[in-house]
């Protein structure tokens, strides 16, 4: 339905029973009802149009129908990932911070926001997995401080992805380092002169 009964403002008689406003009498000029409402916090009401109709008849003056219509504002959100180290390329067991940011640049609050990360092999931490909303004009940022494992591959590039999902809308975001090959070491070569005999 989408929107979920509030009170009474002018009641007059009629009831209001799972959502359903009924009333039943005589009508003399016109009959009033105000009654309160809100939108129910479901992501998947972004952008959706509500429509509330009522419907009246009667024994001698037929039927009759009005409706009203709340357009459902919606949330404008994007996600940023960035990677942090202390050199590049990185060496194993070098500490790496990875920061998410899910902004709501639009009108009204997201709910359910839910942001999710999981490390890729080579990479040793926590990822997230998290529900949150996210107030109109602001941004939920989370930090990953994590290190690139002891036995990674050398000489790759690799691949992180965070992603959002809220409804309809959705996100994502990848960012990359290159894993360090393996250090050269140069030795000198020292030739001893031959004796002569």
């Amino acid at each position: 339905m989408g929107i979920t009964f509030g009170g009474w403002v002018e009641q007059n008689g009629a009831l209001e029973e799972g959502g359903v406003i009924s009333w039943a009498g005589n009508i003399t000029g016109s009959a009033r009802f105000v009654f309160t409402a809100t939108v129910d916090m479901d992501p998947d009401l972004y952008g959706e149009t509500i429509t509330n109709t009522v419907e009246v008849s009667s024994a001698n003056a037929g039927f009759g129908s009005g409706s009203a219509a709340v357009a459902v504002g919606m949330p404008l959100l994007n996600i940023t990932k960035t990677v942090e180290a202390e050199r590049l390329p990185l060496q194993p067991g070098d500490p790496i911070t990875y920061t998410l940011v899910v902004r709501n640049e639009g009108p009204i609050e997201a709910v359910a926001v839910h942001i999710w990360d999981e490390l890729p092999e080579g990479l040793v931490g926590a990822g997230v997995d998290i529900t949150v909303t996210i107030k109109a004009g602001a941004a939920y940022t989370v930090t990953l401080p994590v290190e690139l494992a002891i036995d990674a591959e050398r000489g790759i590039a690799i691949e992180n992805t965070a992603y959002f999902a809220s409804g309809k809308l959705s996100g994502e975001d990848t960012v990359s380092f290159l894993v360090g090959d393996f250090f050269k070491l140069y030795l000198p070569i020292i030739m001893k002169p031959k004796r002569r005999l």
